[in-house]
């Protein structure tokens, strides 16, 4: 059976605190976008993102993600390779190792604010502590407000490409005339 390139196996599968398993409903709020290809530099598992490039900066930790390439400046410098992987993919990479996503100078999502969910999400699943059950739904909601809000980012930075390559069509064809 064939698997949405956004189901393939990933590193976090087995993780108690994987995005899907703590915060429900995130394939389907993503929609078409999840299976969009991104790519970036970083680690991989059985040809999967584990873990994207990241550098410190003033926001904190960054990286870079871009649809034909990782879209960095030159100045950032990375070891690892370009890895390919789907939007969903690069949503539960950072759920757990948080970093701003840039698409070249556009932040994208930061889920670095999210680490008090995460941490939340994470003491429940592991029943290290009394968590109340409306707490893990606020830590849910919160989550998924934030990857809503980048999903849209994204839908837009991607209409607007779209836009643009419209654009140079139209202005080849008149000038062509």
């Amino acid at each position: 059976m064939d698997q949405s390139p956004a189901l393939r196996p990933m590193w976090c599968d087995d993780f108690d605190t994987d995005l899907l398993k703590v915060v429900p409903g995130i394939p389907e709020l993503l929609g078409e976008l999840a299976d969009v290809t991104l790519w970036t530099h970083g680690g991989t598992w059985n040809g999967t993102l584990n873990h994207p490039s990241m550098w410190n900066h003033q926001a904190g930790l960054i990286c870079f993600f871009g649809f034909n390439c990782p879209d960095k400046p030159d100045y950032y410098s990375s070891g690892q390779d370009p890895v390919q992987c789907t939007v969903l993919e690069m949503f539960r990479d950072l759920w757990c190792h948080g970093a701003m996503v840039m698409m070249g100078p556009l932040p994208i999502w930061d889920s670095q604010p999210l680490q008090p969910e995460f941490d939340t999400l994470m003491y429940a699943a592991r029943g290290w502590f009394e968590i109340k059950p409306n707490r893990i739904r606020l830590a849910q909601l919160r989550a998924r407000k934030s990857i809503r809000q980048a999903a849209e980012n994204l839908r837009q930075l991607i209409a607007a490409r779209a836009a643009v390559k419209r654009a140079i069509v139209a202005n080849k064809t008149r000038q062509a005339r």
